[in-house]
């Protein structure tokens, strides 16, 4: 069965058009005041769900990976937490900037902009500040404070 462009949209980052009808369960559970069916997943409040998920896994993956540097323990499981500290990254980079895109649609140009900018000047910051950091405190101290913040800001 097809649907329209409008009965598609983003569920899960990142997976892009899901065959979703709009009758589904989801749009339903998420928006039951509206009564207006057939409901579409372009609600820019559906983002924000997932900032949860990236709040669990940032945190999970900074304080371990930062504990797992720290001792010196296996590659692998250092490996292990450095993904999943990047997927609680990448879920909380996604949905934010796809829910500020979508609801400031006519600001997108400068929030782009923006966006780049912060991200040029944080990691500028963090190149300058991190590598001594790191040598004085160790791993753990660094990682535990930046784990820390995003689990406080998300």
């Amino acid at each position: 069965m097809a649907y329209k462009a409008e009965q598609r949209n983003l569920v899960l980052p990142p997976f892009h058009s899901t065959d979703l009808p709009s009758e589904s369960p989801i749009p339903t559970f998420a928006l039951p005041t509206n009564q207006q069916l057939p409901l579409t997943f372009s609600e820019p409040e559906f983002r924000l769900g997932h900032m949860s998920i990236a709040t669990a896994l940032c945190g999970i993956g900074m304080f371990g990976y930062g504990h797992f540097v720290q001792i010196g323990a296996s590659a692998y499981v250092c490996a292990l937490f450095q993904g999943i500290m990047m997927a609680g990254v990448l879920v909380g980079t996604i949905s934010s900037v796809s829910y500020a895109l979508d609801a400031y649609r006519e600001s997108s140009n400068e929030l782009f902009i923006m966006n780049m900018l912060f991200k040029n000047f944080m990691f500028y910051g963090i190149s300058y500040v991190a590598n001594d950091w790191v040598v004085r405190d160790g791993p753990f101290n660094v990682l535990a404070v930046c784990g820390g913040t995003s689990v406080a800001l998300v």
